[in-house]
């Protein structure tokens, strides 16, 4: 009855056959239809009908299977158009197919099931769970085999990555497949070695893990005994270690990477604190390297740097200038490296080192060193200045400068040079400058002698440049500053200053020469009034002089000026006499107006030509003419020509000393006058004047010498004469009151002195009554001239 291609019973059909009938195109695939198979019966009716059904272990074997696979993968559908390059490569993928085939059939080779189902049952069920195990073996899809058409995403295998593919938008209608995507997976760190630690400058790091291995070989307990090529190997690695260390070190002032430095220093730090940590162990399991002392080693390798650094000038030549140029060169190196210091290294090291102060030690030994071959005794001036200006340089541009002093303790470093050479050449240049800036003072007074002498005035326009106080104030200011940089130090600079009072001396007397001839030297006069301003200006700056001996140098700086201001104030004085002479007199009661308009007008007209005048010469000038004209006025009323016999009298005399003395203040004060303080005498003079209750004027006079303790009792008497209608017994009661405020006088703000300044036409002697003309009785005693009492004694002012 066995027919061909009949199969025994109990096997399945071949996976081959499912595999191939799935692969078909549709119209063609074989299908497990009732119809068909009653065709196929009745074709070969005496074909029998064979359990081709897994046992039930396959299907829990497939499940397992799925279970295990964590990326299944959809099977293509039935109708999917195939790709291109799909369709051209079918020989490959039959290869694929029938390995598949294989796999499948094995498996269903190993797996039996003792159950069994009807034939159409197993049939089917046979043919649906081939069809998984088909699936399930079949090969995954590539981008290149999926349907255009297709809407899946899946996952590609692989150690770089995983594959994405991503389904392009159902809007825009197209069907192509987007490329996919490779996620790449993060890189595991692996930890580094420590060459590779060296070659990125991980220095801090290398020592560590070399201080690590160090411990393990020598202070774990499990090794007792060191194996000789661990010792060797790990010696060699500390010595690369050091070498890049020193190399760091010697390159940071070359502008080092900040960060490879302070690694390099932490380093130098981690083995300083494992030295102390064997020390403390007593030397027990010391390694043959330890000690290591970097701290010291690294403090003479700086040495050697700065050195080697100060070593780099021009070394070609040999001679005096080249020691010279050679000292110049080794100053500026010093401060471009020690601003290299403070800015990039100071913040590498920490505070412990002090590291400023290290470089800044031994750059100031070498330089000592350097500058100490230079000569120093018997040397010629310039030499001399050069050394100076040298100590003065490095002192102002590395110790003292604005960014390094507070990093230097300057007090903590040796001189440059002994004290006793340093001491002499000092004393060298001071000598040579006073000599120097003596004998420009003394050809300055020369030319000024006979420039008076022969009676010439500058064609300068500019008559402020041509006063030799101007020269001589810059000479010695340019001196005194020179000095000062060279010696740094302002009191050993300050001897120039001392050689004023010499030429002032000799200046007084030039000007005293210049006076004696009186013709045209208006011009000159108002040159020399603006240099001894300036010169008077410029010693009262020299804060550190003594008190004494600036108000002696200012004291005959005053006198030149007076006598400069007496020339211009006299000529005015002998113009104004005529008007002088008119002030308290009948006629000036008569004519008051017309009078203080005359002197108003004249005033104005003589203070016009002093207009060109330095403002602050101008100043001074009419400050002292406004004093001199009030001390005038004041002069002429106390001469007495005018008698006020009656209260109408005594107060309209008061109101026109009131009038006169607003009109003068105000003038003198419009054209500059600083002296203010002037408006307020004669206001109070009128009151005397104008009192006639002899209580209030004896209070009045009180007030005006509480006000003025240098008014006289003469200058009272004087006042009082002008008043016919006063008594006796009141001018002795006033005198007694004068000398009971004289003593009891306490006043801490009394004004400048003014009426000291008031000449006296004559000697007069004042009696106990204030009268001016006693005589003499039978028995020989004096009496008033209006006989009120007799008088012992005259009382001489």
């Amino acid at each position: 009855m066995d027919r061909k291609g009949a199969q025994p019973p109990g096997i399945s059909p071949s996976p081959e056959i499912s595999m191939a009938s799935s692969n078909l195109p549709k119209g063609k695939q074989t299908t497990s239809s009732p119809s068909q198979d009653n065709n196929e019966a009745s074709a070969e009716p005496d074909a029998p009908d064979y359990d081709v059904s897994p046992p039930p272990q396959i299907t829990a074997a497939s499940s397992n299977l799925l279970d295990a696979n964590q990326t299944p993968h959809a099977p293509p559908q039935e109708n999917a158009e195939m790709p291109l390059k799909a369709k051209d490569s079918k020989s490959s993928r039959a290869v694929r197919d029938s390995s598949c085939t294989a796999k499948a059939e094995q498996m269903a080779k190993s797996l039996k099931g003792p159950e069994e189902a009807s034939p159409k049952s197993k049939k089917k069920t046979a043919q649906q769970k081939m069809t998984q195990f088909v699936q399930l073996f079949k090969p995954k899809p590539t981008p290149d085999t999926l349907p255009e058409d297709n809407e899946m995403s899946g996952a590609v295998g692989g150690s770089t990555g995983t594959a994405t593919v991503e389904q392009t938008s159902k809007a825009s209608g197209s069907s192509e497949v987007a490329s996919p995507t490779v996620k790449p997976k993060k890189k595991r760190q692996v930890p580094l070695d420590f060459k590779q630690k060296l070659k990125q400058n991980c220095l801090a790091e290398a020592s560590q893990q070399l201080l690590e291995q160090e411990d393990g070989l020598f202070r774990s307990e499990s090794a007792k005994v060191v194996r000789t090529e661990d010792e060797e190997k790990l010696k060699m690695d500390y010595e690369t270690l050091e070498s890049r260390i020193w190399m760091v070190v010697r390159k940071s002032l070359n502008g080092m990477n900040q960060e490879t430095l302070e690694s390099a220093v932490t380093a130098i730090l981690q083995e300083e604190e494992q030295d102390q940590r064997w020390k403390e162990a007593a030397g027990k399991g010391c390694p043959s390297w330890r000690p290591m002392k970097y701290r010291e080693m690294h403090d003479m390798l700086l040495q050697k740097v700065v050195k080697n650094r100060m070593q780099q000038v021009d070394e070609e030549e040999h001679g005096p200038e080249t020691l010279k140029r050679e000292v110049c060169q080794m100053s500026n190196l010093i401060q471009n490296d020690m601003f290299q210091v403070v800015t990039n290294v100071q913040g590498c090291y920490p505070p412990e080192f002090d590291i400023c102060n290290v470089y800044a030690q031994l750059y100031h030994q070498v330089f000592s060193a350097k500058l100490r071959q230079l000569p120093r005794h018997n040397i010629p001036i310039e030499e001399c200045i050069f050394i100076l200006k040298q100590v003065s340089n490095y002192s102002n541009n590395v110790l003292h400068h604005e960014k390094l002093e507070s990093h230097i303790d300057s007090e903590a470093l040796e001189p440059l040079l002994p004290a006793e050479d340093l001491k002499l050449l000092e004393e060298q240049y001071l000598s040579y400058k006073e000599n120097k800036v003596n004998t420009w003072l003394s050809n300055i007074l020369k030319l000024e002698e006979e420039s008076g002498k022969m009676n010439k005035t500058t064609e300068n326009t500019d008559r402020h440049l041509c006063s030799p106080a101007l020269d001589v104030k810059q000479i010695v200011d340019e001196a005194m500053k020179e000095a000062m940089v060279l010696l740094s130090n302002r009191d050993k600079a300050q001897r120039i200053l001392y050689l004023l009072p010499n030429f002032l001396t000799g200046y007084k007397k030039s000007i005293e020469e210049l006076l004696k001839n009186q013709q045209n030297i208006t011009e000159i006069l108002k040159a020399h009034l603006f240099g001894i301003k300036e010169l008077r200006d410029y010693i009262e700056e020299r804060d550190n002089l003594p008190d004494d001996v600036k108000a002696a140098w200012l004291s005959t700086a005053a006198d030149i000026r007076d006598s400069c201001h007496k020339y211009f104030l006299s000529c005015i004085h002998n113009n104004l006499k005529v008007t002088y002479s008119k002030l308290w007199t009948p006629d000036w009661i008569l004519q008051h107006h017309e009078i203080i308009q005359e002197l108003e007008d004249q005033l104005n007209q003589n203070i016009r030509p002093l207009k060109d005048l330095n403002s602050a010469c101008l100043q001074e000038l009419l400050s002292q003419l406004h004093f001199e004209v009030m001390i005038e006025y004041v002069r002429r009323m106390l001469k007495r020509k005018l008698k006020l016999k009656n209260k109408d009298e005594q107060e309209t005399a008061a109101g026109f000393l009131c009038e006169d003395s607003f009109r003068i203040n105000t003038l003198f004060i419009e054209n500059g006058s600083d002296k203010r303080w002037l408006c307020e005498i004669l206001p109070k003079v009128s009151e005397v004047l104008k009192e006639q209750d002899s209580d209030t004027l004896e209070l009045e006079i009180c007030a005006l010498l509480k006000d003025h303790p240098d008014l006289t009792e003469q200058q009272v008497h004087s006042i009082l004469q002008l008043r016919s209608n006063i008594s006796c017994a009141d001018k002795r009661m006033i005198k007694e009151c004068y000398h009971q405020s004289k003593t009891n006088i306490n006043n801490s703000d009394p004004a400048p002195p003014f009426f000291c300044r008031v000449p006296q036409s004559c000697s007069l002697n004042v009696y106990s009554c204030f009268c001016i003309c006693p005589f003499s009785d039978m028995n020989g005693k004096l009496q008033c001239k209006n006989s009120c009492h007799s008088v012992g004694a005259s009382s001489p002012v």
